[in-house]
C-alpha cells in the first residue's frame, strides 16, 4: 500500500498508459481486494455415500505474463493470490513495462522475506521479449495482456482456462 503511488508513476513512466491517479488506485485494489489465505477453505462434504475433505493444494511454479497497460497492479494481485496458495511464480513482464514490473516484483519479493518468507519466490526473465513471451505463453496457466498476447494464446495449442 505505501509503495502504491510510487509503483504507478513508474508504471506510467515507462509505458506512458493511463494517469497516475488511476493506476494509483488499481494498485492499491490489487493489494486489499485480491482473495488470499482466507479463501483457501478446506470442505468437508458428508452424505449416504460416504464423506470427503476437500484441501486446496498449489500446483508449483506458475508462469505469469504481464500487460503493459498495468503491469504493476497484476504483480501484486498474482504475487497475493498464487503465493497464498503456495505457489511460486515465474514472470515474464511485456516488453515496454518490464521497469515497472520487475520494481513491482523487487518490493514485493523485499516485503515477502522481512514478513519471514524465503526468498526468490517471485522471479522473472532478465530481458523481456517476444520470443521469450511466445515461449512462456505456449506452457504458462495464468495469462494476462492484450489482444496480440490473446491471439498467440490460441495459436500456441493451450486452451482457455
Amino acid at each position: 500500500m505505501e509503495n502504491a503511488e510510487y509503483l504507478a508513476g513508474i508504471a506510467h513512466e515507462v509505458t506512458g498508459y493511463g494517469r497516475v491517479e488511476d493506476k494509483t488506485v488499481k494498485n492499491r485494489n490489487a493489494a486489499m481486494l485480491t482473495p488470499g489465505i482466507e479463501d483457501l477453505q478446506k470442505e468437508f462434504l458428508s452424505g449416504d455415500a460416504g464423506s470427503v475433505i476437500i484441501e486446496y493444494g498449489p500446483m508449483g511454479v506458475i508462469a505469469s505474463l504481464m500487460p503493459s497497460t498495468h503491469p504493476t497492479a497484476i504483480v501484486i494481485n498474482h504475487a497475493i493470490a498464487m503465493l497464498a496458495a503456495g505457489n511460486a511464480i515465474f514472470i515474464c513482464p511485456h516488453p515496454k513495462a518490464q521497469a515497472a514490473t520487475l520494481e513491482a516484483m523487487k518490493l514485493l519479493n523485499k516485503a515477502i522475506i522481512k514478513a519471514g518468507g524465503p526468498k526468490y519466490l517471485m522471479v522473472a526473465v532478465d530481458k523481456a521479449d517476444m520470443e521469450t513471451s511466445n515461449k512462456v505463453y505456449a506452457q504458462s496457466l495464468c495469462k494476462d495482456g492484450g489482444g496480440g498476447r490473446w491471439g498467440r494464446r490460441y495459436k500456441s495449442g493451450v486452451k482457455k482456462r
